[in-house]
């Protein structure tokens, strides 16, 4: 068999045992083997499998005297492309080789356009994340200037939205939250008064209490927020913090009267920061309070009004003295930024 295929053209290198047989493969690129059947030192089956492992593409011929179907069928399905039977005349042996040749440039083709399909896929999955994510980001910022031209009615309420935001994410992240979750408070933060903008302008600007009815039209705005958000699939997360930020923990909010653990978690987050944030700004009705002085106030609403973990959160963040920046209205020109250190 040597002699026919140098002859043939081919270069041929002899190995009389198993571990000179894998040293070759190893050490040389070997497009194809003419494997005897029970070579010295390891089984064929065994040392048809490592061969494979060392050179997948390896193009195996088995050669034998002893015409056994089950052995044939075994090392096939182990990897070998063909069986032959000695003795192999000239043009049977050549054309085995050929047509093991032929299958390893077919295998070794099809894995180079799997490879090549599967780095399109790639650079089209990673466009389409691109173009979802820009998509995703404009739907947000026209969200939020819809929430800026509500707060607009309202000089009380100027940087409202981006203070609760912050002051969420800040919870979340003291929570231990991963950084998606962070985000999806955070934004939910920012729109949770969404739907405010289906709220009489009367309603919201009036100076003294509120009606009964007046109160009803207010509290719709979870629900208002909740329906503009849910039919938009990245942010409805979003929608359900949204929904049940005006839940408390005993039970007696709304729009469903969720109770304690029932409460979406971003939603009680939202619900401490939005506290907050009403008892640290003013009000036609009141002053501002400090914000050691509305920790306390809001010590006596844990477990009624605000989940027990979440106020904790909160009041750590206050007593390590973070540097906090607050949103406020100074001039028609728009919100503007302040930045107040508490303590040193």
């Amino acid at each position: 068999m040597q002699k026919t295929l140098a002859s043939a053209g081919y270069e041929v290198i002899a190995a009389e045992c198993a571990d000179e047989v894998l040293d070759l493969v190893r050490r040389q690129r070997i497009a194809c083997l003419v494997l005897e059947i029970d070579l010295a030192g390891l089984p064929t089956a065994e040392l048809l499998r490592r061969l494979l492992e060392e050179e997948p593409n390896l193009a195996v011929v088995i050669a034998t005297a002893v015409n056994h179907a089950e052995r044939a069928a075994e090392l096939l399905r182990l990897g070998a492309l063909d069986f032959l039977v000695k003795p192999v005349d000239e043009a049977r042996l050549a054309k085995a080789i050929e047509r093991a040749l032929r299958d390893r440039d077919a295998r070794i083709g099809q894995a180079k356009a799997q490879g090549v399909l599967r780095e399109e896929v790639i650079r089209l999955s990673m466009e389409l994340r691109q173009e979802r994510t820009a998509s995703e980001r404009m739907s947000v910022a026209t969200l939020a200037s819809l929430v800026h031209m509500i707060e607009t009615r309202d000089r009380y309420l100027a940087g409202h939205s981006l203070r609760v935001a912050q002051m969420a994410a800040s919870i979340g992240a003291e929570l231990g939250r991963t950084e998606d979750e962070i985000e999806t408070v955070r934004v939910a933060g920012r729109l949770h008064d969404l739907g405010m903008i289906c709220i009489g302008e009367g309603i919201l600007s009036k100076s003294g209490p509120l009606t009964e009815s007046e109160f009803a039209r207010v509290k719709e705005h979870v629900i208002i927020g909740a329906e503009i958000l849910e039919p938009l699939a990245n942010l409805r997360g979003v929608s359900s913090f949204v929904r049940s930020h005006h839940e408390r923990w005993d039970g007696s909010g709304y729009p469903d009267g969720l109770a304690g653990e029932q409460i979406p978690w971003g939603a009680r987050v939202i619900g401490a920061a939005e506290v907050l944030d009403a008892l640290t700004t003013s009000r036609p009705y009141r002053r501002e309070l400090p914000l050691e002085e509305a920790i306390e106030r809001m010590r006596t609403m844990k477990a009624t009004v605000l989940d027990p973990d979440v106020f904790e959160t909160l009041a750590n963040i206050v007593d390590r003295r973070r540097a906090l920046v607050f949103i406020e209205a100074q001039d028609e020109a728009g919100p503007t930024l302040r930045s107040e250190v508490i303590g040193v």
